[in-house]
């Protein structure tokens, strides 16, 4: 796993990379979480080298091999055991900490969550619902913000996949989707729950 993004305290641009070694073919799946390296590495931009920090302290299988980078943290959502986890990486303290999903499981499903950021905030996308954490670390702040469920495209009845990309201040949101082996791009405006599917389409090499 990877991620980049600003120290507010250096006052510099760092790239993380998270090592885990999955090669172990005689182990059973409990064994290997256990069993896997998991080391840490720091680059400053600006610099030469690289260092090493303490170890990544989640027994996890990659779930998004990018990391979100919000509020001085690089933000991944990983598999640990059964459990989704979003693990977390302060660019400053170079430590590590876990962010909570809401309390209520009912609420979010965990067979299709993905990470995001929207407006600054740590953006989940649950299902068709997207949430965001008003105020970053605080389990009880996350909010959702709506449901995407009303952006179907005649040509298909779902999307497995669709996230926000870009936020507009003018409540318009640049998101993309995946049907089949279709990416493409919905302008939509959550206040008024209208979208527009933009014209062209992209493929996975350009995402």
């Amino acid at each position: 796993m990877y991620g980049f993004g600003y120290d507010s305290i250096s006052d510099t641009y760092k790239v993380v990379v998270v090592f885990s070694d999955l090669t172990h073919d005689d182990l059973t799946i409990d064994e290997l979480m256990n069993e896997v390296n998991r080391e840490v590495m720091v680059h400053t931009l600006g610099t030469d080298s690289w260092k090493n920090v303490s170890e990544f302290p989640f027994a996890f299988v990659s779930y998004c091999q990018y990391g979100q980078h919000v509020t001085g943290t690089i933000n991944w959502l990983i598999f640990a055991g059964i459990n989704r986890v979003i693990a977390s990486f302060d660019l400053g303290k170079e430590c590590y900490r876990e962010v909570l999903l809401p309390d209520d499981s009912s609420k979010v499903d965990n067979n299709k969550l993905l990470l995001s950021v929207f407006r600054d905030c740590l953006c989940m996308i649950s299902g068709e619902d997207v949430w965001v954490m008003k105020e970053y670390g605080n389990k009880e702040s996350w909010t959702k913000l709506f449901t995407i469920s009303s952006m179907r495209d005649p040509r298909a009845s779902s999307y497995p996949f669709i996230w926000p990309i870009r936020v507009f201040e003018d409540e318009q949101v640049l998101m993309i989707y995946r049907e089949d082996e279709r990416w493409g791009y919905i302008s939509y405006n959550y206040k008024n729950d209208t979208s527009k599917f933009l014209d062209f389409e992209i493929t996975r090499q350009d995402i």
